[in-house]
């Protein structure tokens, strides 16, 4: 969840599911599930990168990957997309620091950064890096 357990929000009915890497070159798998608040549906199909940001603090503190240094690189494979993302998370003293001025907009407070960083991310859903193959389209216009 984004912040508490649902609310009956989609905002906020979400769910991160990670565990060991089950790829070579991954630290960690990460399985995003987006719970429909009116009916009794969870979908698999989606991402959500706020979710997503949680992860590699979630890996250290539950001992899945250790603390590297000042800063922690973790390879994350996202279970829903197949593709690979790292993300940078702050480790100074050996733990992961929650402290920070990095803020998105409509969520209250702040917290540390973490940097994401998609690897080759094109084509997740269609398989090109164009849905339709071409960089340029008129819809309905």
């Amino acid at each position: 969840q984004i912040d508490g357990i649902g609310g009956g929000n989609p905002v906020t009915s979400k769910v991160a599911i990670v565990g060991p890497a089950s790829i070579k070159g991954a630290d960690v798998d990460y399985l995003f599930a987006q719970v429909r608040v009116d009916q009794q549906i969870v979908d698999m199909s989606p991402n959500c990168g706020n979710m997503l940001a949680a992860v590699g603090p979630f890996a250290i503190e539950a001992g899945l990957v250790p603390v590297q240094g000042p800063t922690t690189l973790i390879r994350i494979h996202n279970v829903n997309t197949g593709k690979l993302i790292e993300a940078e998370v702050p480790t100074p003293n050996g733990s992961v620091s929650y402290l920070g001025d990095a803020a998105i907009d409509g969520v209250p407070g702040s917290a540390a950064p973490i940097a994401l960083t998609f690897m080759d991310a094109a084509g997740a859903r269609t398989g090109q890096l164009f849905p339709t193959g071409k960089p340029n389209e008129v819809i309905d216009g």
